[in-house]
């Protein structure tokens, strides 16, 4: 018996180190490719290491700027976006979350089953009419044209998550605090939302990254060089004939710290997060 349990978890480590292995390989590409000069990404024969180390990409993408290139502008545009949308689309969430989990009014399954729907339309299919919408309201080539978008796309999911987690709490503490004479804002402060901090970390994690690496709106809608974020910057790297691999590798190694230390400080909430809210009480 204990053999046969061995085996199995033999079998399931392996499959775990295959899936990571193969999970990492695109990232370990991309770091090595940054350390590559770009005539040995062109050429054949190419092996996982640099065979001749260099740091052009990242001295060229640190230093360079021109009426085009400008990496330090983009890294702050794109920490701009990224915290509001993920601050403003985190407090709708919390809020949105709360009502449909504690609250029964009429339509409510209507509104979260609206939700669930809303996260199957394609990005792509909203991109002409949000362009025509952003560009009557005046908010092409702005900050708070992108931000609104990328709110109104993790919203819905964030919402949807906060739900998931707010029905993990027991509603008992709900009505205890009430008969404390706790109000419904009180309610929420003080004792629901301390015991959501891993659903509110996770959630907060997930929208500054979808913010951070989101490309197809920020590319149609900013227009000036000057307010690019880092997925537009990068990409300005590709030529009509050429690619500046070494460069553009460095940068999409760059723009990956931020995530990791995101990750490292909410680490705690985030594993927690994961199955808070799995069962009801």
């Amino acid at each position: 018996m204990r053999a046969k349990k061995r085996r199995k978890d033999i079998i399931t480590y392996i499959c775990i180190t295959i899936i990571c292995l193969f999970c990492l390989l695109p990232v370990v590409w991309m770091v090595s490719c940054s350390f590559r000069p770009t005539g040995e990404i062109y050429s054949k024969g190419v092996t996982l290491l640099p065979k001749s180390f260099t740091l052009e990409g990242y001295i060229k993408l640190f230093t360079e700027k021109s009426s085009t290139v400008d990496f330090w502008a983009w890294v702050k545009n794109s920490l701009i976006v990224a915290s509001a949308s993920c601050i403003f689309g985190l407090l709708v969430a919390c809020f949105g979350g709360y009502s449909l989990s504690k609250f029964r009014y009429p339509g409510r399954m209507s509104i979260a089953y609206t939700i669930v729907v809303a996260q199957v339309i394609p990005g792509t299919l909203l991109l002409i009419p949000m362009y025509i919408l952003m560009s009557r309201l005046q908010m092409v080539d702005t900050f708070v044209g992108l931000t609104v978008l990328n709110i109104s796309f993790s919203v819905p999911y964030c919402t949807w998550m906060m739900k998931g987690y707010y029905d993990g709490i027991p509603f008992s503490l709900s009505e205890s605090g009430a008969v404390d004479g706790a109000s419904q804002w009180q309610i929420f402060y003080r004792i629901v939302m301390p015991l959501a901090r891993p659903g509110i970390a996770v959630t907060a994690f997930f929208s500054f990254v979808n913010s951070w690496n989101e490309y197809l709106f920020a590319s149609v809608l900013m227009k000036s060089y000057q307010l690019w974020t880092l997925p537009v910057g990068l990409s300005s790297f590709k030529g009509q004939y050429t690619v500046d691999y070494t460069t553009m590798m460095a940068g999409g190694s760059f723009i990956t710290i931020p995530i990791i230390i995101l990750f490292l400080l909410l680490q705690k909430h985030l594993v927690s997060g994961m199955t808070a809210g799995a069962v009801k009480s």
